[in-house]
């Protein structure tokens, strides 16, 4: 996203831009950007400062760190930073600090869902979907020593 300094007076400027995600370059083992990135802000100009205000959706495609399915998300968070005008040439991009802000926000635990189950550690049955009778067999083990195993 590229702004014309010239262009921002006092009054708020509105842009909104919608951008492929693949132009982003930010996809990794864990996360794919599908669609596009859509960027919306507010610009505005005090003294000698841009005032710059974004809202970024992205949707992405995940694998559930739980349960291994895959699963669509949506990413939304804002950005909001301030530029010397005398510090930026003409036109101020703002493409370094809007990809740094979507890798920043990263999801830390991809999850399908926050109430994911995830998979029976045992026998590997997807326990958002079904139910596994292997806690109840592993409550009727002995551990060594006679202690029960309590889950």
């Amino acid at each position: 996203m590229k702004i014309k300094v010239d262009q921002i007076k006092d009054k708020i400027v509105k842009i909104d831009e919608n951008n492929p995600a693949v132009y982003w370059d930010i996809d990794n083992v864990d996360i794919k950007f599908v669609d596009n990135i859509v960027i919306h802000c507010e610009v505005q100009r005090i003294y000698k400062e841009l005032l710059v205000q974004c809202d970024l959706t992205a949707y992405i495609d995940i694998v559930c760190s739980r349960c291994l399915n895959n699963a669509r998300k949506v990413m939304e968070f804002g950005f909001k930073k301030s530029y010397n005008v005398d510090t930026i040439n003409e036109v101020l991009d703002l493409y370094d600090d809007l990809r740094e802000e979507i890798l920043l926000n990263y999801p830390m635990k991809l999850l399908c869902k926050s109430d994911c189950k995830g998979l029976c550690s045992n026998c590997g049955i997807d326990l958002n979907l079904e139910k596994c009778g292997c806690s109840e067999i592993l409550k009727n083990i002995c551990l060594e020593g006679g202690t029960r195993l309590d889950i």
